[in-house]
This record gives C-alpha cells, structure tokens and sequence, in this order.
C-alpha cells in the first residue's frame, strides 16, 4: 500500500509538545505532518444466531477488500442458536465456525447465546475455530473450556491492533452469568465487565499498539456508556442489542451490524501516531448483494441440505403474531405434558408461523434452544408467590390472573379463585426453573427426555385439526 506522508506545521508541533494525547473529534482532518498515515478496513458482525445463507455474499466482499487494504474483521458475538440448520446440525453449531473460518475472522468474543450448547459444544467449536476468542470476564476454573485470552494483537503489515473483549453477565437474578440456561454455565466463572476494563486500561502503551478496539457483547446503551467513561479506547464494536449503530462518542466510533447477518458493518479508518484522523462507516445490506463466492455457496447448500427441516407436521389457519404464538406453545406444553397448566418467558419464542402448512424447521426456528421439558407439582400459594416476586410476565395456558379476599389469586378455567392449599402440575422448559430456582427446586423437578421443540414438533403431528390462535393472547404478570 502506497502510504501518505505529511508534514507538520511548526505552530502544530509546538502546540503538541505541551499535550499528552490530542483530543478526539468528530472526524478531524489530517494536518502536515512527518509522520506517517495508514488506512485499516474493519468488517465487523454481531448476533449472527446461525443465519449462515449471506456468507458467501461477505466473503466475495471482504476478499475484493483484501486486495486493495488492510482489512481486520472481527465479530460482537452471539454466533450460535435460532437457525435449526445450524442448531441442528451434527455436531452442533460446525457450519456456523466453518463459514466464520471461511472469511477469515480475525477475532471474536463469546457471546452469551455461545454457552447454548454446552461447555462441551462450545469446547469442540472453540477448538474448530481459525481465529481467535477473547473474553476478559470469564474464569474458566477447572472446566473442560480453554480459557480465553482477554484480549488479542493483531499486526497487519506495520499496524498493530490490540482488541480486548467483554460478554454481558445478567443472566440470572442474583448471579452473575450471561443470559442462557444456567445449568450450562455451572463450572465457569464470570464477573461484571466493569471489574475487567480498569484492568487493561494501558493495553494500548504497553503493548505498542496503534489501535485500541474494545469487543463487547454488552449493548448499545452499555456500550455508550463505556465511551464516555473510558477514553483509552479508539473505537468500540458491539452486539447483544440486535441494532444497527453508527455514532461518535466523543469522537469515538461506536458502532454495531443489526442481527442475524442481514447486514455486513464496514469502518474505514485513517490513523496516524495512534490516532484515529478519519473514520465514516457503511453498512452492506447482504440480501440485496449479488456477487457470491461460489465455493462457499455450494458449501451452504450442503449444509443446509444435511438436515430436515421440510417436514410437514401441523397446519395454520392464519398468520400468527407473537402473542398468539405464546398462546399455541404453551396450550402444546400443557396438552402434550398432561399438566394443569404450562409457562414460557417471552424471550423463548423466537420467531411466528405464517397461515398454511408448518414445518419441523419452522418449530425448531421458533424455539431453537434445546431446552428439555420439564414438569413440578407445587401448591397454589407457592405459584402465586413466584408470580408475585419473580416480577416476570410470562405466557400462561391452564389458569388466568385475578383477585381473591387475599388478593392476587389465580383462576382456573371456570373463572373460579383456586384455594391456596391445592396442588397444581406445570409444565415449563428447563430454563425457566434455573433462572428462578428458589421457587423451583431442582430435586423437585420431573425431567423429562423430549426438548420443548420436540415436544411441540410431536404435539402438532398428533392435532388433526389446523390451529387458530388469531386473536388470542395468554400474556400474565404480576
């Protein structure tokens, strides 16, 4: 690459002897200088959740860029669960890391949805991967994880990039773990991500290096944040929040690509004496990209060849949006079960049925957890207390929320307040109770071998008559 030479001004090297690090603007304009501008393409992505259909299309893109720049790319996390292709798939979550290998990711941070599968999965997938992992805010302890780096330098010719990563930890009242089934995450250690960057705050003078990223999976409004009160870092990349963001803090870019690969982030960059002069950033809508590589592309379409997901299994009458979705998953859980009633967080139920046929892909899409079933038996007063302190609203089939002379009942499907003494059988997936386990004891617990989307697969394939859920909306909280 042709590099740039400009010459300093003498009132501007004179200003500059008496400052320890130049302010950050907006988009300020190079100045005559000595030393030596360099420009850097970063592609960046985040909350892929196993769409793996536009990665052709990126690559094709970044290897064009690749013969012009100095490309870095590096993804926000969250590159597992919510396409069955990929959820499917066995083993578990290799198309995904393959096609990350492909495009030649540089680096990436867990994301909290990289713990669905299990430590064993995300060990396997860990070890798959070509690029490197980085978490500053998890202790793998005695598990059988590699532990991450908490940050990694990347030298591209004479650039040196250093990029530190951070996962969000509210996963659980009263924990600290990142937002997936807790049972999952039991053997590893995690802490607040503000105990971590203080840390590394001299990363970029002790390391030599001309560019400080910071990686999060944390969110937008985190990440905002975090530009306002950590000035070491250059730029910060983020995910977590599913939003498309390009904004100066300061005149750091903060910055972040959507979900689900619809869009591919691109941030040119000049730096000179590590500074950022220059930044603008774009956003490549993959959709409506045409250009593929097409070796990758064939590689795609084996595997989404390699699992069924076209099987017919059930039939709707009509579109269904989400809240009539709550209503159909958790009266399937409860008829399937042969429960008194069924519960599901809102966050479980990940996508909506179109009116006609549904298929085995389009249940497993719209639950793609793996979370198993899982029944309890427990008093009416021990419900109405979680309700009550869970301060939750979830999905109901069985029973509605009302008052009594005690206040908040429950009642039951003869509109009738139910006793507080009485016995009542729930049908939930497994993650609910170890979210909320001091309502939900494990040693209480009935486990049962189906996962809720196997059991909702099975359900359907049993219901002669179609659907219809339209207008139907089973929503309760406290």
């Amino acid at each position: 690459m042709k590099l740039q030479h400009l010459l300093i001004i003498s009132s501007f090297a004179f200003l500059s002897a008496f400052s320890c690090k130049k302010d950050k603007t907006d988009d300020p304009q190079p100045q005559d200088s000595t030393e030596v501008n360099d420009s850097l393409t970063i592609f960046f992505m985040n909350d892929m959740h196993g769409e793996i259909k536009n990665f052709a299309k990126a690559k094709y893109i970044i290897d064009k860029e690749r013969e012009k720049s100095k490309v870095l790319v590096v993804c926000a996390g969250d590159i597992f669960s919510g396409n069955p292709v990929v959820d499917q798939y066995d083993p578990k979550g290799l198309p995904m890391v393959d096609m990350l290998n492909e495009i030649g990711v540089d680096v990436a941070v867990l994301g909290n949805h990289e713990f669905d599968y299990g430590i064993e999965t995300l060990k396997d997938r860990m070890a798959q991967a070509q690029f490197s992992w980085i978490c500053a805010n998890m202790d793998v302890q005695q598990s059988v994880l590699p532990q991450t780096e908490p940050y990694a330098i990347k030298t591209l010719e004479d650039l040196k990039i250093a990029v530190l990563g951070v996962v969000e930890t509210n996963g659980k009242p009263g924990d600290t773990i990142p937002l997936t089934h807790p049972w999952r995450v039991t053997d590893l250690k995690f802490t607040p991500f503000e105990n971590e960057l203080p840390k590394y705050e001299t990363l970029k003078e002790d390391e030599g290096a001309d560019l400080y990223m910071l990686l999060t999976h944390l969110g937008s409004s985190v990440d905002t944040k975090i530009a306002n009160e950590h000035k070491e870092f250059d730029l910060i990349v983020g995910g977590h929040s599913h939003e498309k963001i390009d904004k100066k803090i300061g005149g750091t870019p903060v910055v972040q690509a959507g979900a689900n690969f619809s869009l591919l982030g691109k941030l040119n960059l000049v730096i000179m004496d590590g500074e950022i002069l220059s930044s603008s950033t774009t956003f490549i809508e993959l959709d409506k990209e045409d250009n593929i590589d097409q070796e990758l592309q064939n590689k795609i379409d084996d595997f989404m060849a390699g699992v069924n997901l076209d099987s017919v299994v059930g039939y709707s009458q009509n579109n269904m949006p989400k809240s009539a979705m709550g209503c159909f998953y958790t009266d399937a859980l409860m008829t399937y079960l042969g429960t008194d009633m069924a519960l599901q967080n809102t966050g479980g139920v990940r996508s909506v049925f179109d009116a006609g046929d549904i298929t085995t892909g389009e249940v497993f899409d719209m639950d793609p957890f793996g979370n198993k079933c899982v029944t309890f038996k427990m008093s009416v007063k021990e419900l109405e207390n979680f309700f009550v302190q869970s301060n939750q609203g979830f999905y109901v089939s069985g029973l509605t929320f009302g008052t009594d002379n005690t206040g908040f009942a429950l009642i039951d499907m003869n509109g009738q307040p139910m006793p507080e003494t009485d016995s009542i059988k729930i049908g939930v997936n497994d993650y609910i109770p170890a979210v909320f386990d001091n309502f939900f004891p494990y040693e209480r617990a009935n486990l049962q071998e189906l996962t809720t989307a196997e059991a909702i697969v099975n359900y359907l394939e049993t219901t002669e008559a179609p659907i219809d859920y339209n207008g139907c909306n089973n929503y309760q909280s406290y």
